[in-house]
């Protein structure tokens, strides 16, 4: 939850529509056995659920509707004007907080007797973070017996059609660049995964893809330049070349012909 460049809420309410359609992906392998885990620990009262750099609440929005028990969310967010945009669909608080913070907060919610802890929670995040603060984060829910539930994680596999050799080039630029400063970017996935393990929990995952085409223009066409932006940053030797690609790309996504499937992973880890 330290981001280089704050998350910009334009751009959270822009992808909401195709991340709420990836996650349905999850719902027979991830979140049903979520929902039968949470009411076998805990049948009676209210559960907690701890989302980590919350931002405005969109994961809320998406899962709180899925869990068919009364809840609390604890929003946890480096922003603070992030998190006094949030209205979820359910009881929440929010809490400016850092990631180091959080064996602190799912100490302090396993201590509310009102409100135990049950789940940890997170959307679009791991790929900032480094690899000693997803084994923090999952040490934390692991000695506090949450479940945990990591979504919409990138990749890295990043498939365009129709192709161009400068897909390739561009891609590789992006992941380095996603793994500046030792974030772990497209690793995040594995690394969460294997420390959970090492955790004692058992994991499952899902694929939450986006499938962008016309349809999603808007969308698209940000995550077009931005995906190059980064990568320019990354390698400016592909400045020259990578003008004349986006304006090819463009004018494909214009005219109905350009689609991409960018990959994500969800991520359930339950208590052994």
């Amino acid at each position: 939850m330290r981001p280089e460049r704050p998350a910009d809420a334009g751009w959270l309410a822009l992808r909401m529509a195709a991340d709420d359609e990836a996650r349905s992906a999850t719902l027979e392998p991830l979140i049903n056995p979520l929902v039968e885990w949470l009411q076998a620990a805990h049948p009676a009262g209210t559960v907690n659920v701890v989302d980590l750099g919350a931002g405005t609440g969109s994961n809320a929005h998406w899962l709180a509707p899925r869990l068919p028990f009364a809840q609390h969310w604890t929003l946890v967010d480096h922003d603070a004007h992030l998190l006094s945009r949030a209205d979820p669909p359910a009881s929440f608080t929010g809490r400016t907080g850092k990631l180091e913070d959080i064996g602190r907060i799912l100490a302090e919610a396993a201590a509310d007797r009102h409100y135990p802890t049950a789940l940890l929670t997170c959307s679009a995040l791991l790929d900032v973070l480094n690899a000693a603060e997803i084994e923090a984060a999952c040490a934390a829910a692991a000695k506090s017996s949450c479940a945990v539930l990591f979504s919409l994680s990138v990749t890295g596999n990043v498939s365009l059609s129709p192709k161009d050799p400068m897909d390739a080039a561009l891609a590789a630029a992006f992941d380095e660049h996603q793994r500046r400063d030792g974030r772990l970017g497209p690793d995040a996935p594995a690394t969460a995964e294997a420390a959970l393990r090492r955790q004692g929990m058992k994991v499952r995952t899902a694929a939450t893809n986006w499938e962008l085409d016309a349809t999603s223009a808007p969308l698209f066409r940000t995550w077009l330049e931005e995906w190059v932006e980064a990568a320019v940053e990354q390698d400016a030797g592909l400045a020259d070349r990578s003008r004349q690609w986006v304006r090819q790309r463009l004018e494909q996504l214009e005219s109905g012909e350009l689609s991409a499937t960018v990959g994500h992973l969800d991520i359930l880890a339950l208590p052994g």
